[in-house]
């Protein structure tokens, strides 16, 4: 083809063919439920507590465990966030136009007593650079005791 084509068609590749972006997700497990007198909130969930607090009737709030994971859009990921839980999921596409992740796969799972996983949450989302998203879940819905995950994503270095 013609040269400008061939420099056209060369930019166009270019653009397409970037490194798979890196990302850092910090994942908190924390259970959450409803007391006459509340313990102390740890400090690193002040903020995310008293949101909470204000949209469901749990008051007090105790961090189970925390991870944070660093990956490639692509890239695997399983760890441990706590003795007992197990959470894994996939770094999906970064997508420009909403600043977001995809994180696909993601389960998190409770070792039982004879280690075999018991699945507790599996779903797929977008996860906003910088933003903070609280998944719940509870046997019942009026349940006194709930679980809640608070995800955060982060651009890596």
């Amino acid at each position: 083809d013609r040269a400008e084509n061939m420099k056209a068609i060369a930019a166009a590749i270019e653009q397409f063919d970037s490194p798979a972006k890196a990302f850092s997700i910090e994942l908190k497990i924390v259970s959450a439920s409803r007391s006459n007198a509340p313990p102390a909130v740890p400090e690193d969930l002040r903020e995310i507590s008293a949101k909470l607090s204000g949209v469901f009737r749990f008051n007090a709030f105790e961090k189970i465990g925390e991870i944070r994971a660093d990956g490639r859009e692509g890239d695997s990921i399983v760890v441990q966030p706590s003795v007992g839980y197990r959470a894994e999921f996939k770094f999906g596409e970064y997508d420009p136009v909403s600043d977001s992740v995809r994180l696909n796969d993601f389960a998190l799972a409770k070792t039982g007593a004879d280690q075999q996983l018991v699945p507790l949450l599996r779903t797929s989302l977008n996860l906003k650079v910088g933003q903070t998203v609280v998944l719940g879940a509870s046997r019942m819905p009026d349940s006194q005791r709930v679980l809640m995950l608070v995800l955060s994503a982060k651009r890596a270095r």
